[in-house]
């Protein structure tokens, strides 16, 4: 998680001061739009990075597994309700950090003591990432936060944008032995790595409700990567 270093309460200061994360989104980093650079030359890249390798998007996507994993084991637990390529921070050292938790609340207590999910009346997050359980049921949960980091992997083994990402790639995310095919040219994925991210995607965010995979269960695979 991203690390609350300080709190302003002055009125006409008003802030919450975090540490700059001079590696930039994942997001920034994976689509390298003329937006984006401009971004990343305010944190000091002069020239354009070198794209991601496959390594380096894995271990970032780890690092924000296991941020989401930690929140989900608290108690009360915590949903994110914003995961997303652009929520995910790198430093220098290509360490990824979870952010923007401005949307996260506390799960709700159901009438057996059970803790498993929050209604909702309105839509939040970002296009792309929202899950149809949310858009059909009114209700955010652990298979949600999952759903938009089933996405996220997407994004980061596609290198393109969430939005229409999970139909466009339906073919291989049913076959996922096919995988490479949908991979970023310029990340360097093996076969073995497109297609065992594929899964994770399948299981994350391409099934249905019923046959979901937990991110207890996602997490192990992905640090096995």
């Amino acid at each position: 998680m991203l690390p609350l270093l300080g709190v302003c309460l002055a009125p006409a200061r008003a802030c919450l001061v975090y540490p700059l994360c001079r590696g930039g989104s994942l997001e920034d980093r994976l689509y390298r739009s003329p937006a984006a650079l401009q971004r990343l030359r305010m944190l000091g890249f002069e020239t354009p990075p070198s794209p991601l390798s496959a390594a380096a998007r894995l271990r970032v996507l780890r690092d924000a597994a296991r941020a989401l994993h930690y929140l989900h084991t608290l108690s009360p637990m915590i949903l994110h309700r914003d995961v997303s390529a652009g929520n995910i921070l790198l430093d220098e050292r290509g360490n990824g950090y979870l952010a923007d938790v401005g949307l996260a609340r506390a799960a709700e207590a159901t009438a057996g003591g059970q803790v498993s999910h929050l209604s909702t009346q309105r839509l939040f997050g970002k296009p792309g990432y929202i899950d149809q359980i949310i858009l059909n049921d009114g209700q955010a949960s652990q298979l949600t936060d999952g759903f938009a980091l089933g996405i996220t992997l997407l994004v980061a083994l596609t290198g393109r944008g969430a939005l229409g990402l999970l139909s466009a790639c339906d073919d291989a995310l049913e076959e996922p032995d096919t995988a490479e095919s949908i991979a970023a040219a310029d990340a360097g994925w093996s076969e073995a790595q497109a297609e065992e991210l594929a899964r994770l995607v399948v299981g994350l965010a391409f099934v249905r409700k019923k046959r979901r995979m937990p991110l207890a269960e996602a997490l192990p695979r992905l640090e096995a990567l």
